[in-house]
């Protein structure tokens, strides 16, 4: 679709650019294809089975090479340092994707343990290697999170981070204390913690859609609490993101800062209040398809 809408738009004809711009069309899209989906996946059923075996292969097929790239990185921290990691802005989602990488390869090479072919002992030990590099990625992503939170507060995006980093650490925690614990049995405790885990991502996907674990709500109180303690200046807070990109939380957090009777700046943050109430809201696009590919251009 956006290729389609790039070509046209080159053309000057801006018409399917206008329908796939539209959420609508998302809306309506989206739901047939996801159904179709489903229709062709319970009437060929054999052909999703050969494409999920060939999938499965190539990724057994590239864990020894990440095990090679995670080992090399790690044994290259020691001379390169943790500063140059932290200094690149984007240490934590990458950290964390290798995780993913690393379980994804870790469990295509487990396979559902019903068509499990030959474990050989260099499969073993390449598994067992990989279950033990894991957790020193998850220390490196949640430290990554803590220092940008510490640094900046807490946004959403990092307090989703913080939440996928430690689910993430509690399956190669557990891969690598099966390792050191049930050694060469280290992947039926594996395939167990994989089932017990299944409940913690459940739980975790639940809370995060009530007030417990409300990302946005979280960094409301994170970011209103540093303006308050003095940690960050009123001259510097946004107190229109509050209101623009925070909803209801972030209305009735400036709501709660008019109403502040005493404070050492009360004057600065009044103002910034006055001037959040008085901002106009943000036109968003649908998150589903951008309008053109300006935005797909930007990141080359």
């Amino acid at each position: 679709v956006w290729l389609t809408t790039g070509l046209f738009s080159m053309i000057q004809i801006r018409v399917i650019d206008d329908i796939t711009g539209s959420p609508r069309f998302w809306w309506i899209t989206l739901p047939v294809l996801f159904g179709l989906g489903l229709a062709t996946g319970s009437e060929n059923v054999r052909v999703i089975d050969s494409v999920r075996g060939a999938l499965l292969a190539v990724f057994r097929l590239l864990l020894p090479l990440f095990v090679v790239i995670a080992a090399v990185f790690l044994l290259a921290l020691p001379f390169t340092g943790l500063t140059t990691i932290w200094a690149t802005g984007y240490a934590a989602p990458l950290l964390l994707s290798t995780i993913v990488v690393g379980i994804l390869f870790l469990n295509a090479d487990l396979d559902d343990g019903e068509r499990s072919v030959a474990y050989g002992r260099a499969r073993e030990m390449v598994g067992a290697l990989t279950s033990l590099l894991l957790p020193a990625f998850a220390a490196l992503a949640l430290h990554s999170l803590y220092l940008r939170i510490d640094q900046h507060g807490v946004t959403p995006e990092r307090f989703l981070g913080v939440v996928a980093g430690c689910v993430m650490s509690a399956y190669v925690l557990a891969y690598a204390s099966g390792v050191l614990l049930r050694g060469r049995n280290w992947a039926n405790v594996a395939r167990t913690a994989n089932i017990a885990l299944s409940a913690v991502v459940f739980l975790a996907a639940v809370l995060l859609h009530t007030p417990a674990l409300d990302p946005v709500g979280w960094s409301v109180r994170n970011q209103v609490g540093r303006l308050l303690s003095g940690e960050v200046d009123p001259s510097e807070f946004d107190f229109a993101h509050l209101k623009l990109e925070r909803g209801r939380l972030g209305h009735a957090a400036l709501e709660e800062l008019q109403r502040l009777e005493r404070h050492p700046h009360i004057a600065a943050i009044r103002e910034g209040v006055a001037g959040a109430f008085a901002a106009n809201a943000k036109t968003r696009a649908t998150p589903f398809a951008p309008t053109s590919l300006r935005g797909v251009a930007g990141l080359s």
